[in-house]
């Protein structure tokens, strides 16, 4: 199940509003960036044992509220912001490979809050002897709408 994140905890939250003209009744543009807390960590303490490489799912809500009639379609874009890496090896070095992704994402609306509904999954992987953790994850979602609709 998807970890849902506090609109609250967004950081640097930029929003514009835009007026456009179409397609069909489309008359705005919303574009959202910021970043988010995600605090997910993968440690492994041994070379010669391998732990799976941990996936969590995030959602978060976003934007004005929009009925389905106002929401025309949406598009988002995800990455890796802030992360640290901790060395658990001999003498305190990080033996191997340390990895961290965003993935899957999408936006789409969401019928129960009316708003943009943020989807992604962070995939995070220690393959050697050392811990990582991705700490924020930065977002830009685009919003296509049509205020003023009956």
């Amino acid at each position: 199940m998807a970890r849902k994140l506090d609109p609250s905890t967004v950081e640097n939250l930029q929003m514009i509003e835009v007026v456009v003209s179409g397609p069909d009744d489309a008359n705005r543009l919303f574009m959202i960036t910021g970043s988010v807390p995600v605090n997910v960590v993968a440690t492994n303490t041994s070379t010669a044992r391998q732990e799976p490489p941990k996936k969590e799912p995030f959602t978060l809500l976003l934007g004005p509220t929009l009925t389905r009639r106002q929401f025309h379609k949406s598009i988002a874009a995800t990455f890796p912001l802030a992360f640290t890496i901790g060395a658990t090896g001999p003498g305190g070095g990080i033996q191997g490979t340390m990895l961290w992704s965003v993935v899957a994402t999408d936006a789409d609306w969401d019928d129960e809050s009316q708003k943009v509904e943020l989807r992604f999954e962070v995939n995070i992987d220690a393959r050697g002897n050392g811990s990582i953790s991705l700490v924020s994850v930065g977002f830009q979602v685009t919003i296509l709408a049509q205020i003023g609709a009956a």
